[in-house]
């Protein structure tokens, strides 16, 4: 099969080519193409588990941030520390991008983190901002001994169990 052929039919379906090794005839091993295989769904097509959240996907709001400020993928690269190769990644969902760089993302591109994270963003937020969590956190932070931060661990889960069987208990007549 020609060359030109392959490329055209590789350019015309878009495929995605990965090499592997096939044993020849006599012994030797020769390196065939083929298309990339999607890993199986670990749920049936159309079903999502109860506790799901559906939440728009944080790279198509990377990619329109960097694209409306201007910024390239080498200058986004460089400012982040990776390769433009990665920034692109990034931008398809096909890497995540750690939580300690999207600050500098943000930045960059002159919006806020909470622009970027949209509704991710205001779930977090909601959460933090309830009665007493922040507080919380503060506190648990300021205990240096681990000792300590196990058993306030083991005393919150605790009463979260005593509380669940609380409420499902049902109310006496």
């Amino acid at each position: 099969m020609p060359l030109w052929f392959v490329i055209e039919i590789k350019r015309l379906y878009n495929l995605r080519w990965k090499h592997y090794d096939l044993p020849d005839t006599d012994g030797s091993l020769r390196t065939m193409p083929r298309t990339a295989a999607m890993p199986p769904s670990p749920l049936p097509l159309g079903t999502l588990p109860a506790n799901a959240v559906l939440v728009e996907p944080i790279h198509l709001r990377l990619k329109q941030a960097r694209v409306e400020a201007g910024v390239t993928l080498a200058q986004m690269g460089l400012a982040l520390g990776v390769s433009p190769q990665q920034v692109l990644k990034y931008e398809r969902g096909q890497n995540r991008l750690c939580a300690d760089r999207l600050p500098v993302w943000a930045a960059l591109c002159g919006v806020s983190v909470e622009e970027l994270l949209g509704d991710a963003g205001r779930h977090a937020l909601t959460f933090f901002a309830g009665d007493g969590v922040m507080s919380l956190v503060q506190a648990f932070t300021a205990i240096s001994d681990p000792g300590v931060r196990q058993a306030l661990i083991e005393t919150a889960r605790a009463l979260a169990i005593a509380d669940r069987q609380r409420r499902e208990r049902p109310a006496a007549v």
